[in-house]
């Protein structure tokens, strides 16, 4: 068969079916960062903070009704009076607005009089700001100013009360604004993309609005709060306009909710809806959706500390994402067939549940949405099978630049990851504060780049101060039946002093065919100074699988999923098999690393076939068949079964060994057939 395909894309993919069938790749969306255009100001009323007209008429009707999240916050309100434990005052952020906000809906002095307890005797006495670099103001300073704003018109708050709340908030933020982590930009990466960032920020914001005209301090604390919250939204927008966060999830989840409590209560005491108009805001919602498995127990988390690799959901950042916009619309109702789908996660703050989550809400119909999406910046695909099906296959790429201020984003450029049911390829790498950062890149699925001159690591070294020009995303495309998204990150293995990496590109394809068929066509070139350098990839597996081939077959069964590993390209690989104790990593499990036979040529290319599928009879190893061509390189896949395809898979890459993409290819396969399908993927333009 002679493929010779002239399409006006620089970049493009196609289907073609024997019967001519041509698909044309959709090209990268553009996803401009929508700038924060909130001028307004808060009234003079208490309360200020979330409890408008509108949220005030739902709490009471929960109230009324002795709704779910209400009975819930008023059990916690009746039986509790301070905590037993507490960390970095989380516990007191808790306590007093749960006691302040069952005094708004009842007007019950024994709640306000609880809240006051906490706020006198913990949250405003307590003064080492600078335990953990500051870590505590994300929850000191917004659990003070909540309970000033809810308590104001209480009798019992006396001014003098009122004018210690006032001192402890400034007192805090004037510390933070000198000293605490991630409290200046003097850095090549703004501090703004930072967990403690993010907890200063939601300190100023909530603090501003709730002492705004009632001090000396407050117009310095409002404005500069206001900068503050409109800067970082600003450089998220421009940096991560799609969503996602570089930190992880363990992280990213508070980062999210403090973004969004922080606009909510911007726009519901100002009026101002101009408040947190942020693409980042506001695509997180379907990133969120899309990043969870459609059995609701995985979640995709690529950060440097996630305390496991369980990939546990979070919720309480989506409570907040859907108020933020309003639960009746798409981003609300997407926030609310999340939280419909997640099987498990942290519990939430019972306060914040009953005034963030509307109960009532409606979920969205994902009948019509893309089950794939493209975090735009951070450089995340994640692709599905199905929605709303315990038993969807799920995926992942990633390429990505490095964009942690503090150091907390996994080395894990390239890693792909595969799940249906359980994980089948997984990440071992969540270790961060296991095992040593800069030699955890072995434990992602991607690549090590063995032997380097001058360069102690032979994984990804990605530093703050080091930008990363040519790492992302390059294509993304969904058609229906198959996704195609190719990323470069031969930048990630930049050496400490922001110097050669050592390859000149390597650049990763994957083309997934829907249900579970996932083709993966790597292109490394080396530089002409680093011959000696050696690419490695690295796969990793939670049981131990069957191989055959020398370890370039395999099967891995986890409960009811199966995946079957065929490596392709290099022919006659050197394909090792260990566990990942052996390799270094904490997390339990088995590696596969792959290299070529000749380590010495300038090119190398890599073909690796994963199949999801069911731990059962009827899914029996495909038999793989190489394909060598004039600038064309693939595989047929044949021996699926019928709901997988009804004849063979042809998958073909462009690739003329250059950096250059084809414009034409030939190659010749007589195993077709009629039902045959043959993907042709990366050729140009003419």
């Amino acid at each position: 068969m002679e493929a010779k395909i002239d399409l006006k894309q620089y970049y493009s993919f196609v289907i073609i079916f024997l019967v001519g069938v041509i698909a044309p790749l959709v090209f990268l969306p553009n996803l401009a960062g929508a700038q924060t255009a909130g001028t307004g100001v808060p009234g003079s009323a208490h309360p200020r903070l979330w409890l408008d007209s509108a949220t005030t008429a739902r709490l009471q009707s929960a109230f009324n009704t002795n709704g779910t999240t209400w009975s819930q916050l008023k059990s916690f309100c009746d039986t509790e009076t301070a905590p037993s434990w507490n960390y970095q005052g989380d516990q007191f952020f808790r306590y007093a607005p749960n006691f302040a906000l069952c005094y708004r809906i009842t007007g019950s002095s024994t709640y306000a009089n609880k809240a006051l307890a906490i706020l006198n005797n913990n949250l405003i006495p307590f003064s080492n700001y600078s335990n953990d670099s500051g870590y505590g103001i994300r929850n000191y300073v917004p659990g003070i100013a909540i309970t000033y704003d809810w308590l104001y018109d209480y009798p019992g708050f006396t001014d003098a009360m009122k004018t210690s709340a006032r001192n402890k908030m400034n007192a805090w933020i004037n510390w933070y604004k000198t000293s605490g982590y991630a409290g200046r930009n003097d850095y090549y990466i703004s501090n703004y993309i930072s967990n403690y960032n993010s907890g200063f920020m939601l300190a100023r914001v909530l603090a501003g609005v709730a002492m705004y005209g009632e001090d000396a301090t407050a117009p310095t604390v409002w404005t500069e709060a206001i900068s503050h919250f409109k800067g970082a939204l600003t450089e998220f927008d421009q940096k991560m306009p799609g969503g996602h966060w570089p930190e992880g999830w363990n992280y990213g989840a508070g980062v999210l909710e403090r973004y969004a409590m922080a606009a909510s209560a911007l726009r519901t005491s100002t009026t101002d809806a101009g408040y947190g108009n942020s693409s980042w805001l506001k695509n997180n919602v379907l990133f969120k959706l899309n990043a969870l498995t459609s059995d609701g127990n995985f979640f995709y988390d690529d950060g440097g500390w996630t305390g496991d690799t369980s990939g546990l959901a979070t919720r309480n950042d989506m409570y907040a994402e859907g108020f933020l916009w309003g639960w009746g619309t798409r981003e609300g109702r997407i926030a609310r067939i999340y939280e419909n789908t997640v099987a498990s996660a942290e519990p939430v703050d019972e306060w914040k549940t009953f005034l963030f989550f509307d109960t009532g809400s409606t979920p969205e119909n994902l009948s019509s949405e893309q089950r794939s999406y493209f975090a735009n910046g951070m450089g995340l695909v994640t692709m599905r099978s199905l929605w709303n099906s315990a038993s969807s296959v799920w995926g992942s790429f990633m390429a990505g630049p490095y964009l942690s201020y503090q150091g907390a984003q996994d080395m894990d450029q390239g890693n792909i990851e595969i799940y249906k049911g359980v994980k089948l390829l997984m990440d071992a790498g969540h270790d961060l504060y296991g095992t040593d950062h800069f030699t955890a890149t072995k434990h992602h699925n991607t690549y090590t780049i063995e032997s380097r001159s001058g360069y102690p690591y032979s994984g990804q070294y990605y530093v703050s101060d080091c930008p990363s020009p040519t790492t992302g995303i390059k294509a993304f495309a969904d058609s229906g039946d198959t996704v195609f998204t190719s990323g470069e990150f031969a930048d990630a293995y930049d050496d400490s002093g922001c110097a050669s990496p050592g390859i000149a590109r390597l650049m990763r394809n994957v083309l997934y065919v829907r249900p579970g068929l996932f083709l993966v066509y790597d292109q490394i070139e080396k530089l002409a100074s680093q011959m000696q350098a050696s690419p490695h990839m690295h796969l990793h597996f939670p049981t131990q699988p069957t191989s055959a081939d020398a370890n370039r077959q395999l099967i891995v069964n986890n409960g009811n999923g199966r995946l079957n590993v065929g490596v392709v390209f290099p022919q006659n690989a050197v394909a090792t098999l260990g566990t990942n104790a052996a390799s270094g990593a904490v997390t339990p499990g088995w590696h596969l690393e792959v290299r070529a036979p000749n380590e010495t040529p300038a090119y190398h290319r890599f073909l690796t076939v994963l199949r999801a599928g069911d731990n059962t009879a009827s899914y029996t190893a495909p038999t793989l068949t190489s394909i060598s061509g004039t600038s064309a390189y693939g595989v047929v896949v044949d021996g699926l079964t019928s709901t997988e395809a009804l004849g063979k898979i042809v998958a073909i890459f462009a690739d003329n060994g250059t950096t250059n993409t084809p414009t034409s290819i030939s190659y010749q396969s007589v195993q077709g057939g009629s039902l045959a399908k043959h993907y042709i993927a990366k050729l140009k333009a003419n």
